[in-house]
């Protein structure tokens, strides 16, 4: 029972990955965003185990392309490539006479606010009241 004890090595802690917040996806689809590839590229680069997620100075395998990852996760190929974030989306949009540039306004005339998908934006640049 001795040698039993003196036999047995100390295991490290086994790394734990944080849980993820917010919405999740598809690690391929994930990859495939940012640029990287098609989906099936992107398939394969997982399937060969090539992609990591890093979190606060561990590192942790992505397992496969279905494994949910969030959209904004610290990812690199070979451990070597940061995979960079997707450009931030930008939207046109003409804006109708008589309606604010503006996401409020105290004298309660109509602006951008009082349309129905304008949530989450920010206006850029400026176009008169009565102008379209």
């Amino acid at each position: 029972s001795e040698t039993d004890e003196k036999d047995t090595k100390p295991t490290k802690p086994k790394k734990v990955k944080p849980q993820i917040k917010g919405k999740t996806y598809r690690a391929d689809r994930v990859l495939s965003n940012r640029g990287w590839g098609s989906r099936s590229e992107c398939f394969e680069i997982i399937r060969q185990r090539r992609l990591v997620q890093k979190f606060g100075g561990d590192t942790f395998p992505i397992l496969g392309p279905s494994e949910k990852i969030s959209m904004d996760a610290d990812i690199w190929i070979d451990n070597k490539i940061q995979v960079p974030l997707p450009p931030p989306l930008l939207r046109v949009y003409h804006k109708p006479k008589w309606v604010l540039s503006v996401m409020n306004d105290n004298k309660g005339r109509k602006n951008l606010s009082d349309l129905d998908f304008i949530h989450k934006m920010h206006p850029v640049g400026r176009l008169d009241y009565d102008t379209s």
